[in-house]
């Protein structure tokens, strides 16, 4: 069998490391983090990508002191991203934010002190 001349497998090698920097974009998150049931802003909650305390879990942004947040996250991610209030243990509280109302004007609501699910 002989191999495809060098020209042609550096071309498809750069095909293939272009598509992926093409296909592997970003998604912008912006809004507030706030209570369940009181819609009280959430100082300093956490935004994770992999659930809080899970394998390969890796803190990613956090919101500020009016629970206001701005941050990117690759597209590959995007279905891992979960949010906690930041106290407390996370395993209650945190909940994955769904992908499907990623974008920029969001509201992320988060239960605090304990009690969270995933929505």
């Amino acid at each position: 069998m002989t191999m495809p001349p060098l020209w042609l497998r550096t071309s498809l090698c750069g095909l293939a490391l272009t598509l992926m920097l093409v296909l592997t974009g970003c998604v912008q998150m912006s809004g507030q983090v706030l209570a369940v049931g009181s819609e009280t802003p959430v100082p300093q909650a956490q935004f994770y990508i992999g659930r809080p305390g899970g394998l390969a879990s890796t803190p990613h942004a956090r919101a500020d002191s009016k629970g206001m947040f701005d941050f990117s996250v690759m597209t590959t991610d995007q279905g891992n991203v979960y949010v906690w209030d930041g106290t407390g243990d996370p395993g209650l509280t945190a909940r994955r934010v769904d992908p499907r109302l990623m974008g920029t004007d969001m509201k992320v609501y988060v239960y605090t002190g304990g009690g969270g699910s995933e929505w």
